[in-house]
């Protein structure tokens, strides 16, 4: 048993070191590329996907893990896709409309902001599936995925490279990674939920919900406070300061 933990956790360490490189050389690039107050604007817009996304996964992934059964993973995960499908439409609601009360970007970065919440969605609730099938290899690898995608195609367009640039190659590599990444076999398993069923799983995965919210919101406060009062030039050097600190804690 102990050596089966070593050889996963062994495997997933690996990867998540690649991820950590490629997505660590990414931000350094990008921060290279662009002005302060852009590369901040930038920091705004990937925190505020990352927020939505970790909320709007309400605990779905920690209820699959506690009541997944033998041999009837890829039904409930199929519930998971129905659930998470529903969540993302209100998270493009919620998303919408306090982009348009506070209008921290221009239309147009708002609605990729908007998109880039659709791949984001499912490769969060992805993670559970491969974790349940002993694959942690392949969950280290998603953020070393979308990493090498913003790599290839920033070098791509490198020539006067944009914060719009940014925003698009983004969406592009979550997008790409989703293809890959995404079980997609198990789409045969989904089916419209009762809305009796549907309140039921919200009740069960609602105390998750909250404890990991908590959890997250206590570690990334102190960005929404910065941006706050310093704006985008302030997030822009303490993001990537933080990135040197998350790739060094792993």
């Amino acid at each position: 048993m102990l050596q089966n933990l070593f050889k996963h956790s062994s495997l997933y360490l690996i990867g998540s070191f690649i991820s950590k490189s490629a997505t660590t050389l990414a931000w350094i690039l990008l921060a290279r590329a662009l002005q302060p107050t852009l590369y901040g604007q930038f920091t705004l817009f990937f925190l505020l996907i990352q927020t939505i996304t970790f909320f709007f996964d309400f605990g779905l992934i920690q209820f699959f893990f506690k009541h997944v059964e033998k041999g009837k993973e890829e039904i409930l995960f199929g519930k998971l896709i129905y659930l998470r499908t529903l969540q993302l439409i209100i998270s493009i609601v919620f998303a919408g409309l306090l982009l348009s009360i506070f209008k921290p970007f221009l239309p147009v970065t708002s609605f990729l902001m908007l998109l880039t919440l659709i791949p984001m969605a499912y490769l969060s609730i992805a993670e559970c599936y491969y974790l349940e099938k002993k694959q942690p290899f392949k969950v280290s690898l998603k953020l070393g995925s979308i990493g090498f995608f913003f790599l290839l195609l920033f070098f791509l367009l490198s020539q006067g490279f944009s914060f719009s640039d940014a925003t698009i190659v983004f969406f592009a590599s979550t997008a790409i990674t989703l293809l890959w990444f995404f079980p997609w076999r198990t789409l045969k398993k989904v089916t419209v939920i009762p809305v009796g069923e549907i309140t039921t799983i919200w009740q069960k995965s609602f105390p998750f919900a909250l404890l990991t919210f908590i959890s997250y919101v206590y570690n990334r406060a102190d960005s929404f406070i910065i941006a706050a009062f310093r704006g985008p030039l302030g997030l822009g050097i303490y993001g990537l300061a933080y990135r040197f600190l998350d790739a060094l804690s792993m």
